[in-house]
């Protein structure tokens, strides 16, 4: 009698196992069928979602790179700074109205690349008056280049009235030259 209980026992262990299996294949079957149909759910509304967004729009992500060139055409710095605050959320035509004094190279959500044209200044030095003598100041016209000991007052009339109004040198030759004439 004991060795029908424990194989009824046995059996009734398996039953249960191969039971617990069974229903544990078809619960992770349809677990895995319904991540599935959640997942695909998911692209579409993505889809959905990505063709109702503009994607040419800019946003603060948006790299600003301004390519600054000479009359030449010739690159001769590139950086890359923040975006404007007022390109963002523009498109390609709000970003080309919105560019003032630079041109459009190359638009994208990802980057924005700008031609900026570096204007050389026609003059390099100016000449000033400061405590009568003769003061050289660079292209900025605020900063001091060098002091001479040229005294204005020994200088002709109108080249003294020039000096009042900041003489324009165009460069360093013309400027050593206009030097060399009045030094003592």
């Amino acid at each position: 009698m004991k060795k029908v209980y424990g194989i009824s026992f046995l059996l009734v262990v398996l039953v249960s196992i191969g039971a617990y299996q069974i229903s544990y294949y078809y619960a992770e079957k349809n677990f895995e069928k319904q991540a599935k149909e959640k997942q695909e759910k998911e692209m579409e509304n993505e889809l959905i979602q990505a063709d109702t967004n503009n994607p040419s729009v800019v946003t603060r992500n948006t790299k600003y790179i301004i390519n600054i060139i000479n009359n030449e055409n010739e690159i001769l710095e590139e950086k890359t700074t923040m975006i404007p605050e007022n390109l963002i959320g523009c498109t390609r035509d709000e970003v080309n109205e919105a560019l003032d004094g630079v041109e459009l190279v190359s638009f994208s959500p990802e980057r924005i690349v700008v031609k900026q044209k570096q204007l050389k200044e026609k003059y390099e030095y100016y000449l000033k008056e400061e405590n009568g003598y003769i003061t050289v100041l660079l292209s900025d016209k605020k900063t001091v280049y060098t002091y001479t000991d040229i005294a204005v007052s020994i200088l002709p009339k109108e080249i003294q009235e020039e000096i009042k109004n900041l003489k324009p040198i165009e460069n360093l030759s013309h400027l050593y030259s206009f030097l060399e004439t009045y030094t003592s």
